[in-house]
């Protein structure tokens, strides 16, 4: 859709001769799209979900996403909250706890 767009902006309103050229990218990125949703479809209505094993995969460590988007909130430049995140779960190693038992000041 983008190289569609980007041919089509430099030309002239009445031009139509050049829309033929990006036409083929659009009707293969419909097709595609297409095909996409039928193969979803079929996924999503043979899809069995174990909420017992989805518990047991939910760890802590999960929040490490919820800190740097935290951060993120506040201002901080996301490359910087995704090292910040990684220092709070090596505290929480080092620690030999959870993320969620980390002190505030031992986040500080």
């Amino acid at each position: 859709m983008t190289g569609l767009l980007a041919a089509l902006k430099p030309l002239p309103r009445a031009y139509n001769k050049e829309i033929q050229e990006p036409v083929e990218p659009l009707l293969d990125c419909a097709k595609t799209v297409c095909h996409s949703l039928k193969i979803m479809l079929v996924v999503l209505g043979t899809l069995k979900v174990n909420d017992s094993r989805m518990q047991e995969a939910l760890t802590v460590d999960m929040l490490a996403t919820d800190v740097a988007d935290y951060l993120v909130r506040k201002g901080v430049p996301f490359r910087d909250t995704h090292h910040i995140a990684g220092a709070v779960v090596k505290k929480a190693e080092g620690l030999g706890t959870s993320m969620d038992k980390v002190t505030l000041s031992d986040l500080k």
